[in-house]
């Protein structure tokens, strides 16, 4: 009896320990499946290129990845879920805007999600032609098509400057290409930037090259061909052999000169004889002007004023009809005209122009370029110079050059026609170009070119243009102390020519 009792004793135990054995080993179960989901990272910047994504997930059960059914730029690539591991693929974003989605991934039946924001950037705008440049256009002209390739959200346009629109045109243009029609070219080489832009501001321009060759029967001397239009000239003539300086002054306003400034201008200066007289040279098989200047014969003043200089010059007219002739703002010019030294000219230390640039108003003190004749007071060292020089208002910012050409001998020109070219850009960042060649061989005697150079006054409407013999005593008192002498010059063949010609001429700083 015993010992039934206690094997129920025992029975009893094990069913009460097997029960809260059981008990205890459910709730430990409950436990381990109370759901959770984490995913990392939880933030994506993707490049606007397009890239792959790896998210790792943790979950306690099987889970789903959502993307809303709009966003076509968000695609799974791979999911394993019993690796906790996601593989997104962003596409490439071809649009100028950036943009953004949430990923859900959804631990299945349940309602716990984890959002993953995804965010990319927006592409960069691109604006490419092709070829990139074009530098060997031949003279006869040509047509050429660029090739546009550009990014979504790029409305491309072009520009041709404004001055080179007259043998530039448009043939035909695509959202892809443009063709351009380049127009024959009987003059110098020639070239410019056409320049490619977005009209939204997105892309960067993009700048093409273009260079059209020379005509083979291209003159550089010549200026028509640069683009220049003849403006006035003059020569002498044969009408006016024997007459007086009343008779030239005459003349040549009638081709906007004037011979007005000479010591015949004034009862108190030389005017018992001429200044100037019109003779026949052979050698250049035309009537010219020889100006005479006297030192030792008698002395010459300057219009009445006879304290420590001389003057015997011609120069353009400034009134409104002859603007032309004249150095205008902004406008360029090239002078062309001809001189002869005669032999034993004896220049001094002191200043001997025959040649000025000159403001008529404003601040009109100094001459802008002055050609010279510089030597020693015992008649050594004779040389021609070229010397520029600022006005008083020194607000542009450029430098005066002083003597830019100096040392060319006396002697290469010396009883020698000379031909003068000069090129004026009249800006406060102008240019100016001097040539001057013997005629009689064609020896170059100066050839220099000098860019970026104040070739303006303050408050001038007018640049003009003086010849003839313009020179010191040596100082003051009325008295010659540098040992000049009589001398000529002999002037010839004026011819200016002009382009970018300033329509209304007014007074500019």
């Amino acid at each position: 009896m015993r010992l039934k009792k206690y094997f129920l004793y025992v029975i009893l135990t094990f069913v009460s320990v097997s029960m809260f054995t059981s008990c205890s080993s459910d709730d430990k179960e409950e436990e381990a499946i109370t759901p959770s989901l984490t995913t990392t990272p939880t933030d994506v910047n993707a490049k606007a290129s397009g890239e792959d994504v790896n998210i790792t997930v943790k979950a306690t059960s099987t889970w789903t990845t959502v993307i809303d059914d709009k966003v076509d730029w968000v695609k799974v690539k791979s999911s394993d879920i019993q690796a906790g591991k996601l593989v997104l693929t962003i596409v490439a974003n071809t649009t100028l805007e950036s943009r953004s989605t949430n990923v859900i991934v959804k631990l299945d039946n349940t309602d716990l999600t984890k959002p993953i924001k995804i965010s990319q950037a927006a592409a960069t705008a691109s604006l490419v032609v092709s070829p990139m440049e074009v530098v060997d256009i031949p003279a006869e002209g040509k047509e050429y098509t660029f090739t546009v390739e550009s990014s979504a959200g790029v409305d491309w346009e072009y520009e041709i400057p404004g001055e080179q629109q007259s043998w530039i045109k448009e043939k035909s243009k695509t959202d892809k290409s443009l063709t351009l029609v380049f127009e024959a070219n009987t003059g110098s080489q020639r070239g410019c930037y056409i320049v490619f832009k977005d009209k939204n501001k997105k892309a960067s321009n993009f700048n093409v090259k273009v260079i059209q060759l020379k005509s083979e029967n291209f003159d550089p001397n010549d200026p028509i061909q640069m683009g220049y239009t003849l403006q006035g000239s003059m020569k002498g003539s044969a009408d006016l052999v024997g007459k007086g300086y009343a008779d030239v002054h005459t003349y040549m306003r009638k081709f906007g000169w004037d011979y007005s400034e000479h010591p015949n201008s004034s009862t108190k200066d030389h005017n018992e004889v001429d200044h100037i007289e019109t003779v026949f040279d052979a050698s250049i098989n035309q009537y010219i002007f020889r100006f005479s200047s006297h030192a030792s014969s008698a002395l010459d003043g300057d219009r009445g004023s006879m304290n420590d200089r001389m003057r015997n010059e011609m120069k353009t007219q400034t009134s409104a009809a002859w603007y032309k002739l004249n150095g205008n703002w902004g406008e360029s010019q090239i002078l062309q005209w001809k001189f002869k030294i005669p032999k034993g000219y004896r220049p001094s230390t002191s200043f001997c122009h025959i040649h000025q640039l000159k403001a008529q108003e404003g601040d009109n003190g100094a001459p802008v370029i002055t050609i010279s004749l510089r030597g020693n007071n015992d008649g050594t060292n004779r040389r021609v110079q070229v010397i520029h020089s600022l006005g008083s208002d020194h607000s542009a910012g450029t430098k005066s050059l002083g003597t830019f050409v100096d040392n060319v001998k006396i002697e290469e020109f010396e009883d020698e026609w000379v031909q003068v070219s000069e090129e004026v850009k009249y800006d406060h960042h102008g240019k100016y170009r001097l040539v001057i060649t013997r005629i009689r061989d064609g020896k170059v005697l100066i050839d220099n070119t000098q860019n970026d150079i104040d070739t303006w006054r303050k408050g001038a409407i007018n640049i003009r243009n003086k010849f003839g013999i313009y020179r010191s005593y040596g100082g003051s008192g009325g008295q010659i102390t540098n040992n000049i002498k009589d001398e000529t010059i002999d002037l010839a063949d004026f011819v200016i020519y002009e382009k970018d010609t300033n329509p209304s001429p007014a007074a500019h700083d």
